[in-house]
């Protein structure tokens, strides 16, 4: 019985031994595979990309339709409506999208038919390169990188019936890329517009600004009567000028004499009292003074 114990603890042990020794093999093979991983994206990353190289233009390609995908065009007109036989001028603007920029000198064409209908262009001028805004390789360099602006004289027949009269022309340039700075394609795309014939568009009226020289010297104010504006309170006879609203309810203060005008004593009835008024109240009162002595008296 103790032999048949030893010889399976044997066997576990040995078992365990084997399966431990596989397991570290495992994780062995593992850490080798993720550290060979490791150097090689370490040298992928050190490794010097190959820089792109400028296409000579011989060797570029036009591709048709595609200069869309680049820049957006916008056709406007100046002015905006223009009368049969009158001229003006055609400002097609082309906002360049995400990375791409147009260099001086690089192919930039623009083809049209000279008489289209009732309209009559004459040549296109391209608006000069301004200094690089945007934070690309062209920071700071003359660069169209942000709009591309193209100006075209045109003549309206004078027999041209009113309306929307259409214009076609088609655009060929070289795009390169901000960030790099190389050509990035030749592409082409199709400009569509249209010019509006009419009576000019009235010009809204603008006020004037009056000018110093226009103005009119300031005359001085008129010094107003501080008692102008003051109610008026007639009473026995007298013409007072009431300084601010009364309240009827509450007394006056006493005031001392500070030479302003002062309000009579209310007197009953609207005439003077008479010297015969005083003298019937003397009389009066002595009688009754006597009666009332006499009936002491007796008393």
């Amino acid at each position: 019985m103790v032999r048949l114990v030893s010889l399976l603890a044997a066997v576990s042990l040995f078992m365990t031994t084997a399966l431990s020794a596989q397991v570290d093999d495992r994780d062995r093979a593992r850490r080798d595979a993720r550290r060979k991983a490791v150097e090689v994206m370490r040298e992928m990353k050190n490794a010097e990309l190959p820089k792109p190289k400028e296409t000579p233009v011989e060797e570029r390609v036009l591709q048709p339709g595609m200069l869309r995908s680049y820049m957006a065009p916008m056709v406007n007109v100046v002015p905006r409506r223009v009368p049969p036989g009158a001229s003006g001028t055609l400002k097609l603007v082309f906002a360049l999208q995400r990375d791409s920029v147009l260099r001086p000198g690089d192919r930039f064409l623009l083809t049209y038919e000279r008489t289209q209908g009732t309209l009559s262009f004459g040549d296109w001028q391209l608006e000069p390169p301004k200094e690089g805004t945007l934070e690309t390789t062209f920071q700071g360099q003359p660069i169209y990188d942000n709009t591309v602006i193209v100006s075209i004289p045109f003549g309206v027949a004078g027999d041209a019936e009113h309306g929307k009269h259409e214009l076609q022309m088609e655009l060929e340039a070289d795009v390169a890329r901000g960030s790099t700075g190389f050509f990035h394609g030749r592409y082409s795309m199709e400009v569509r517009g249209n010019v509006t014939v009419g009576q000019p568009v009235p010009t809204p009226a603008v006020r004037r600004k009056p000018n110093r020289s226009d103005s009119v010297e300031p005359q001085p104010a008129p010094v107003a009567d501080a008692t102008a504006d003051r109610p008026e309170i007639e009473q026995s006879g007298a013409r007072v000028i009431a300084s601010e609203p009364t309240d009827v309810t509450a007394e006056p203060p006493p005031s001392e004499d500070d030479g302003s005008v002062q309000l009579p004593d209310p007197i009953l009835g609207d005439e003077d009292p008479s010297p015969w008024g005083i003298l019937t109240f003397v009389l009066i009162g002595g009688g009754f003074l006597a009666i009332l002595l006499l009936a002491l008296r007796r008393r």
